[in-house]
């Protein structure tokens, strides 16, 4: 019988027929450059795909065979070697199953504490009324008015802002929405960690541990520029990894806008972080990045994470020049850049054209760190804690 047949025969691929005979699991006569297989390689897989059901590994499927073959066929099964495979293999079992209901009773703990940590008495995250004062037309540059509102705990749930020049921006569930965005929503809707969980399933794991890397860098970073009464402004939100993980580090009188034009993610972050005590001011606005409504020199810290358009899409090349009248003459700017090698995407997406665009932009690099170079395979980082010495 030659491979294909046997194969066949036993349900196996011809790759894994190949690779038990490599491992010396079955033995077939060798004529030329083919293999033949008799009765006793019938005998001999049918044993290895049984031994497989009970758990033993291929290393151990070869000693047994061995000691078959190397011992009295018709009563090898009573040889004490071969019975202490059994009785070794069943002991390791057993002692699986007792650990693994030691886990499953500390999971269903963990489980029952994470359920009553769970508050019914949610913190409700709205545009605060002092937070108004900052907020302005981007247009005319004219102050914004709350025209009606619906206030819940000294925060605006919904209402209208408007400006004398005609522009408006609705409040929807805490949620300041622009006239001009069409906000974006997204296939797995405002369930933010059921994308996460598909996206950590899905994405290269190297790339994912030089990103958590990069993060963990970068919150060190915003430890040590954060001050009391600071204003941020994130633009481009994303999934919230960043504003995740520098939450609890917030100062109590400190003001974290939150920008992005996918208003899944807005509602799905404040879902979240309404779960979350003690409660910072979050302002979550969904709009455009040229429409943003803050007023001049209103922010200290400036966040861009995964900023590779801000500065490498040749139509937005301007973007972050259209947000310098935001941000004070002493600004900070954290980002997070992703890169690539020479020869992979265009000249825009590697670190010297990124580099150069920053410093047109007025920016000195203060502390910077690549993750990794970027080769052809995946991206890599190039991570930035910039001042700005020109404004002002």
């Amino acid at each position: 019988m030659k491979i294909g047949d046997f194969a066949i025969k036993h349900k196996l691929t011809i790759d894994s027929v190949r690779h038990y005979i490599d491992l010396g699991l079955i033995l077939p006569e060798k004529r030329g450059s083919h293999f033949f297989f008799g009765g006793e390689c019938d005998e001999d897989i049918r044993e290895v795909l049984s031994l497989k059901e009970y758990g033993f590994s291929l290393m151990e499927i070869r000693q047994m065979l061995n000691i078959k073959r190397l011992t009295n066929p018709a009563g090898y099964e009573k040889n004490l070697y071969y019975l202490q495979f059994f009785q070794t293999k069943l002991k390791d079992i057993s002692d699986k199953i007792s650990r693994l209901h030691k886990s499953e009773e500390k999971l269903k703990e963990r489980l029952d504490k994470v359920s009553e940590s769970k508050s019914d008495n949610k913190n409700f995250l709205g545009i605060s009324l002092n937070v108004l004062k900052y907020l302005s037309c981007p247009y005319c540059r004219s102050a914004l008015n709350l025209k009606s509102g619906n206030i819940v705990d000294n925060r605006v749930a919904s209402g209208e802002l408007s400006c004398n020049c005609g522009r408006k921006y609705s409040i929807e569930d805490g949620i300041l929405i622009s006239d001009r965005t069409q906000p974006m929503e997204n296939p797995f809707g405002d369930n933010i960690d059921g994308f996460f969980f598909q996206y950590l399933q899905e994405i290269d794991r190297e790339y994912i541990d030089h990103l958590v890397k990069d993060i963990r860098w970068l919150k060190n970073k915003f430890a040590k520029v954060r001050k009391p009464g600071q204003t941020f402004l994130d633009i481009g939100v994303g999934y919230g990894a960043f504003l995740r993980n520098i939450y609890p580090d917030l100062m109590g009188d400190s003001i974290y806008i939150s920008v992005d034009h996918n208003i899944s993610i807005l509602r799905s972050l404040k879902k979240m972080l309404e779960e979350i005590n003690p409660q910072k001011e979050i302002v979550l606005i969904c709009c455009d990045m040229a429409d943003i409504p803050l007023g001049d020199s209103t922010v200290d810290t400036l966040i861009d994470i995964g900023g590779s358009s801000s500065f490498n899409q040749n139509n937005e090349a301007n973007l972050l020049a259209g947000i310098k009248p935001l941000l004070k003459g002493s600004s900070q700017l954290l980002g997070l850049y992703v890169i690539s090698g020479p020869g992979r995407y265009d000249k825009n997406f590697q670190l010297p054209e990124i580099q150069s665009r920053q410093l047109d932009l007025g920016f000195e690099i203060l502390d910077m760190r690549v993750s990794q170079p970027g080769g052809t395979k995946i991206p890599g980082h190039y991570i930035c804690h910039q001042r700005n010495i020109t404004w002002g």
